[in-house]
């Protein structure tokens, strides 16, 4: 299976380590629309192991404060949106 966010990710990295990478997306969506994505392949979040998920969700917690101080909203939303691209 091909997957469109393994390999080079659909966006600018503004963060990136050797588990995850952070990528402003681009598409439509409000300003500072990012996405978190693990390295390896998974396509639901419970496939992560333990280890991975406490890092999966520490980036998140960084990732989500750096974008609320740089757009200056006052609220960020996290969803799952692996509808259209599973990883």
């Amino acid at each position: 299976m091909s997957c469109a966010l393994c390999g080079v990710p659909p966006g600018d990295v503004v963060y990136e380590d050797a588990r995850t990478m952070v990528v402003l997306h681009e598409d439509g969506s409000p300003r500072g629309h990012a996405m978190i994505i693990a390295k390896r392949h998974v396509e639901n979040a419970s496939d992560l192991s333990a280890d991975e998920w406490a890092h999966f969700t520490n980036v998140w917690h960084r990732a989500e404060r750096a974008l609320l101080d740089a757009t200056g909203a006052e609220r960020a939303i996290v969803l799952k949106l692996g509808i259209m691209t599973p990883h």
